[in-house]
């Protein structure tokens, strides 16, 4: 494989980097070590609704209002596994929580929090989190590098390490089927993509350059770390709900104002706060 000799970061567009720190308060304060947040639900004069954990919003003096308790879930600076990774998205419509990064914005867009997968994806935490991978070309060279995963259905997204040398490396899809795994790469003028194929835990496969005949074979391994996080049986539910271009975030059955539909299934499952 080839790597790039001259890093350079890729810069947000104006409107996004205001964006982004228009919500910095809103951001959970990664911890080192996975924790268990309380986040709430807050509110502006003009009716706006977001999330944030609870102890980063008494850190800040805004005209925002706890408009009331949300849910717990987990915050971790390092990816944990077994978790799913749950962004947060600042659009003109309002605040978002989605899945996926937003798209070209991967290498930027930290997650808010981690929480377990809905009940109908049971092996989405499979792929989900942190990958520490080997690389093999035909000489039998190795090159070493770090991923962090999201997906939801079969869909795949994700980065590089950002702390790493690749850093400036995009991931610009994959998939996850059936235990089977495919990931497009672009290291500026080059392109290249990979399959494997996950097995205990682990993720073996080949890869290739689509511009040449440059190839070879890649594995994938979990680090031995894992988030304590309280029980599943005790999860509940996270919906979206929506008002036009509206949409707000909770575990109940119902809103208290009227004119808001819920979401056919639920972005992921969080925990009640105590």
């Amino acid at each position: 494989m080839k790597w790039f000799d001259s890093p350079t970061r890729v810069k947000l567009c104006p409107y996004t980097a205001l964006a982004i720190v228009a919500l910095g308060f809103s951001l959970a304060r990664a911890a080192d070590v996975p924790v268990s947040e309380v986040f709430v639900r807050i509110r502006n004069d003009k009716g706006e609704e977001r999330l944030t954990a609870e102890k980063d919003f008494r850190r800040n003096i805004t005209e925002w209002k706890i408009a009331g308790p949300a849910f717990v879930a987990i915050t971790s600076s390092p990816w944990p596994t077994g978790l799913v990774p749950v962004f947060p998205l600042a659009s003109e419509s309002g605040f978002q929580l989605r899945r996926l990064p937003p798209r070209g914005q991967e290498n930027d867009v930290e997650p808010l929090f981690f929480a377990l997968p809905p009940p109908d994806e049971p092996h989405a935490t499979n792929i989900a989190g942190p990958w520490s991978c080997a690389a093999t070309n035909a000489h039998g060279s190795k090159h070493y590098l770090d991923w962090e995963l999201a997906n939801e259905g079969e869909s795949v997204a994700g980065r590089f390490s950002q702390s790493s040398e690749y850093r400036v490396a995009f991931i610009t899809g994959g998939t996850f089927r059936s235990n089977r795994f495919a990931l497009n790469v672009d290291y500026i003028n080059n392109r290249y993509v990979l399959n494997g194929e996950w097995r205990g835990g682990k993720l073996l496969g080949s890869w290739r350059h689509l511009d040449n005949e440059e190839n070879g074979t890649w594995e994938g391994t979990r680090p031995t770390s894992k988030a304590a996080v309280p029980p599943a049986t005790e999860s509940v539910a996270l919906f979206e709900w929506r008002r036009g271009d509206e949409r707000r975030y909770s575990i109940e059955t119902s809103l208290s104002e009227s004119g808001w539909t819920r979401a056919a299934r639920p972005l992921c499952r969080v925990w009640r706060g105590k």
